[in-house]
């Protein structure tokens, strides 16, 4: 993913340019991206002040303590001035922003991103904001309760949002298929993680730890209704910074 999120960016390798991960975790995506980008600083948003201290660790051990900076702060309040990245780039958390269309999210966007500036997006979407069948929307809204997400974005609200509000965008590709066995892969993950606690001195398995296993199963279910999901990555440049709401 950090690869097909970097060929998308289309960044040069020898300009020294600003990029932005909008929920930056530990800081993966920073570094391997940092990796392939040498002239390239990133700087990552969390909420999460654990996961910052970790990454900072991370960073320092890696040797990208000089290039990969990591701030807790939420991706809709940015500590920098506007028009300062290049580029920006969100895997798998704009899902946690607010509303179907993540307005505020998109705004902030705007603001921070240069004119001609790349943002792409790697995410799981509804296609539609129609009422779900009542037994399956109580499983839609207990799956997004176990990954503490108030609401998916919507495909289709999303990219109109998008397209109002000052971006152009280039792509949009379902790659549903293409991420299925990465997730086919996650519940052995959660089990291997839930036994090594298991067995560990520290026995105390949190709420959200007890959750994980849950949301993946569940995820990996309704998933397979094509109709009602999928994972998108998208591909947009700011066109405008005066933004034009719809």
């Amino acid at each position: 993913m950090n690869d097909q999120v970097a060929m998308r960016l289309a960044v040069s390798n020898i300009l020294e340019i600003n990029v932005l991960d909008a929920g930056c975790g530990i800081g993966t995506s920073c570094r391997k991206l940092a990796s392939m980008l040498p002239s390239a600083k990133f700087y990552g948003v969390n909420v999460s002040q654990g996961q910052v201290d970790y990454g900072h660790l991370e960073n320092n051990r890696q040797g990208f303590g000089n290039r990969v900076e990591l701030v807790k702060t939420d991706f809709c309040k940015i500590p920098k001035p506007d028009n300062h990245f290049d580029a920006a780039y969100a895997i798998e958390s704009i899902c946690y922003g607010v509303g179907p269309d993540k307005i505020p999210f998109i705004l902030e966007m705007t603001r921070v991103l240069k004119k001609d500036g790349r943002l792409v997006i790697a995410d799981g979407f509804k296609k539609h904001s129609r009422p779900l069948p009542e037994w399956f929307e109580k499983l839609h809204r207990k799956n997004l309760d176990y990954w503490a997400i108030k609401e998916l974005p919507d495909i289709q609200l999303f990219t109109s949002r998008l397209r109002s509000m000052g971006f152009k965008i280039q792509s949009i590709e379902d790659i549903s298929w293409n991420v299925a066995p990465s997730a086919f892969y996650l519940p052995f993950t959660a089990i291997k993680v839930f036994v090594k606690r298991l067995f560990s001195k520290n026995k105390n398995i949190s709420k959200n730890q007890q959750n994980y296993p849950k949301a993946i199963w569940l995820t990996l279910f309704l998933g397979l209704f094509r109709l009602h999901f999928g994972y998108f990555i998208i591909t947009a440049n700011l066109n405008s910074s005066e933004p034009q709401m719809a």
